[in-house]
C-alpha cells in the first residue's frame, strides 16, 4: 500500500543505501511529513533540514489530514475517496502549468491519514532547520491555514531560519533560479 510509511522508507533507504552523510534534506508540501518521519532513522546523517512551503508535524502520531484540517476537526470523514485528486496550482508560466498538470495524478488517501512518528520535536535535533514560505498562495488553497501555521512556528523560533519567496506553492517551477540561489546560500553558511 502506498502510504506515508512507504514514502518515509523510500527516503530512509536512499540515504542509507547510498551511505549519504551531512546531507541537506528538503521536504516540499506533503513531503514535510515524509522528511520528518525519516528523522527517526537518519537524523544523525542530516546537517540541514529544509521545509519548502511544507507541512511540519506538531507531534508524533499526527496525520497530514488532521494537520491540514486543524485542531478540533476529524482527521478522516466516512466515505472519503481512497485517492485525492491533484489540486489545481498557480504557475507563473502557463506552459509550465500545462506541462505539469498533464503529468499529475491523484495521491492515495493513505498518505494523508497515516500517523508520522517523531522520536522528539523537530527543534530538539542538532541540525540546522530552515523554513521557506511561498507568500502568494491563493486564498482558496485548502492547505493555506496549515502552511501559515508552519511559517509562524518557524518565524517565531530561534531554532529556525526563515525565508520567503514571493510566488505560489509551486516554488521550484515558478522561481527555480531564486530557489537554487537561496538553497546554495543556506549550505554555504
Amino acid at each position: 500500500m502506498v502510504d506515508l510509511r512507504m514514502h518515509v522508507r523510500d527516503v530512509v533507504n536512499l540515504v542509507l543505501y547510498e551511505d549519504l552523510k551531512d546531507i541537506v534534506l528538503l521536504g516540499f508540501s506533503y513531503g514535510g511529513f515524509v522528511v520528518s518521519g525519516a528523522l527517526e532513522h537518519i537524523a544523525q546523517r542530516v546537517a540541514h533540514l529544509v521545509y519548502l512551503d511544507a507541512f511540519v508535524p506538531e507531534f508524533s502520531g499526527q496525520s497530514v489530514s488532521a494537520f491540514v484540517r486543524g485542531p478540533g476537526q476529524p482527521a478522516v470523514q466516512l466515505n472519503e475517496p481512497w485517492q485525492l485528486p491533484a489540486p489545481e496550482r498557480d504557475f507563473d508560466s502557463p506552459e509550465e502549468g500545462r506541462w505539469i498538470s498533464d503529468r499529475r495524478s491523484p495521491q492515495p488517501m493513505a498518505t494523508m491519514t497515516g500517523p508520522v512518528f517523531l522520536a522528539k520535536p523537530i527543534e530538539d535535533h542538532p541540525f540546522t532547520r530552515t523554513y521557506i514560505k511561498a507568500t502568494r498562495n491563493p486564498p482558496a488553497d485548502v492547505a493555506l491555514a496549515a502552511l501559515e501555521r508552519c511559517a509562524v512556528r518557524a518565524r517565531s523560533s530561534s531554532a529556525w531560519r526563515y525565508h520567503e519567496i514571493a510566488t505560489g506553492h509551486m516554488v521550484a517551477s515558478n522561481r527555480p533560479t531564486e530557489l537554487a540561489e537561496l538553497l546554495s546560500s543556506l549550505v554555504r553558511v
